[in-house]
């Protein structure tokens, strides 16, 4: 596994605060950092359709049954009424970075965290790898050496370029729509 340089951010997190959550877009190494950083940490993931009837069932059953050690919640999207039962859960026990919640970066996700655990969590967003973190452990990293995706660099800069086309001509022909229809603002 890449160390990455959110790492010791996280662990900081988990000493200030009962719940720590790491959000951030799909594929970005969540969950990978959330179990390296917190390897003795009970892991749950939401996307499970038992874990997740388990959850929305008896909430404070499923809390409550948790390890002392602490546990991970992946996938908490898919759960967001579990967040206002976790307020009460770690209310109850002071005990910091007991829970650790990962979830893709959603607006509405965000905002139900910060009315629902407000003081309560520490929030890290992840973002995929930074070139940084891969050549750090890979110094001979370059443009066409490939990472342990599978993928290169080079072919990430390509797709990156024609989606940028792409949204360019998305944008062309919205200002094109828009001007045959008559419309004066954008």
């Amino acid at each position: 596994m890449l160390r990455r340089e959110a790492a010791p951010k996280l662990r900081n997190l988990a000493r200030g605060f009962p719940i720590v959550a790491i959000t951030g877009p799909r594929q970005s190494g969540k969950t990978t950092l959330a179990r390296a950083a917190f390897p003795r940490h009970e892991y749950l993931s939401l996307e499970d359709l038992d874990v997740r009837l388990a959850a929305s069932e008896d909430p404070r059953g499923f809390l409550e049954s948790r390890s002392e050690k602490g546990f991970i919640l992946d996938e908490v999207q898919h759960a967001p009424d579990l967040l206002s039962y976790l307020q009460t859960f770690v209310d109850g026990r002071r005990r910091l970075g007991r829970v650790v919640l990962t979830g893709s970066k959603n607006l509405l996700l965000l905002e139900r965290i910060s009315q629902s655990l407000a003081g309560r969590v520490g929030l890290l967003e992840l973002l995929p790898f930074r070139l940084r973190e891969v050549a750090a452990t890979r110094p001979e990293f370059g443009l066409d050496d490939g990472c342990s995706t599978g993928r290169t660099l080079r072919s990430s800069i390509d797709r990156s370029r024609r989606w940028t086309g792409t949204h360019a001509t998305c944008r062309r022909t919205s200002i094109e729509t828009f001007v045959a229809c008559g419309t004066s603002r954008i």
